[in-house]
């Protein structure tokens, strides 16, 4: 296996998510069914593994590939992810107003995965959802947010509040959480000579700080690395920061137009935010020689996945 993170990730910032190790999914291995953030099958012997490992060609690490392992099994070509939901669950209670007889408490049915996040300023971001819903026996309930939608979010985890209360006072809430990055801009650079390099950037927010660059032009940045130092700490828009990096060589020859450098602020290592969206499955492309695998549109919802997952065999 190769150490975690020592390629260059993906669209979605991720790293390793084919080859180095397969990785443990939680669905029982079974057939897929089309709608809303389908869950495989409920019951099963085996557990859905992909993304391909060390000792296997690339076929089998596409996204369409699925393989599978006992939970108990140990092996040195499985290992894991960890991935977040944006709800943090669903807490039920019942309140019924005087007098009235229904006791009977709306059920949650969705929490929003319309979510956009539009910077604002050192004090954090706008932040708007839609999309919950929920049933009653006796109509449809109001839903209600706590904060309401087009709040300002400060930087950080927001917990939010969904809560569905029928025309008698009975109640259900739920939350979701969403995450505030802090925001890196004006980046500018100059050589000191013994491959150190003074970096000079502007961030709203506070939080760790990774480095990545590409030389002569490239736009592949190599893997970023935490730094220590100046960071971290709370900052105003605006605010100047500093970093010297230790770039290993100096570039005599190599103006700004050729090297480019990025700052990024975040969890490093974090999780990363995948978009909710639909795609299709199934024989989309029409091989007249595949009868058992009818075209399905799936809708996931938006969750957060771990940047980076592991290089040893473990065990479910």
């Amino acid at each position: 296996t190769n150490a975690v993170g020592s390629t260059i990730p993906n669209g979605y910032g991720l790293y390793d998510m084919a080859g180095n190790v397969y990785q443990w999914c939680w669905d029982w291995y079974g057939d897929y069914s089309a709608g809303s953030n389908p869950t495989g099958a409920v019951t099963g012997s085996n557990r859905v593994l992909r993304g391909g490992y060390w000792g296997y060609n690339a076929s089998y690490a596409r996204c369409a590939q699925r393989f599978y392992g006992a939970p108990d099994s140990l092996d040195d070509r499985n290992g894991f992810r960890v991935v977040r939901g944006r709800s943090t669950g669903i807490i039920d209670s019942a309140v019924s107003a005087v007098g009235l007889v229904d006791t009977v408490a709306p059920v949650l049915t969705t929490l929003p995965a319309n979510v956009t996040v539009s910077a604002t300023g050192a004090s954090g971001a706008v932040v708007t959802f839609s999309g919950a819903s929920a049933t009653d026996n006796i109509g449809a309930p109001a839903i209600s947010y706590l904060p309401t939608s087009g709040s300002n979010f400060a930087v950080g985890d927001t917990v939010v509040t969904v809560t569905a209360t029928d025309s008698c006072g009975n109640t259900t809430s739920g939350t979701f959480t969403v995450t505030v990055l802090p925001w890196v801009s004006n980046v500018r650079f100059a050589q000191q000579g013994g491959g150190l390099v003074d970096v000079y950037y502007d961030m709203i927010g506070s939080g760790p700080v990774g480095l990545s660059v590409a030389v002569d032009g490239g736009t592949l940045f190599g893997v970023p690395s935490t730094i220590s130092g100046d960071v971290g700490v709370l900052v105003s828009a605006g605010t100047s920061k500093h970093i010297v990096w230790n770039a290993g060589l100096d570039w005599p020859l190599h103006g700004s137009a050729n090297v480019k450098m990025r700052v990024t602020a975040g969890r490093l290592p974090g999780f990363a935010q995948i978009p909710g969206g639909s795609y299709q499955r199934g024989n989309v492309v029409g091989d007249s020689d595949i009868t058992d695998a009818p075209v399905q549109t799936v809708i996931l919802s938006g969750y957060l996945m771990s940047e980076r997952g592991t290089r040893f065999s473990s065990r479910w």
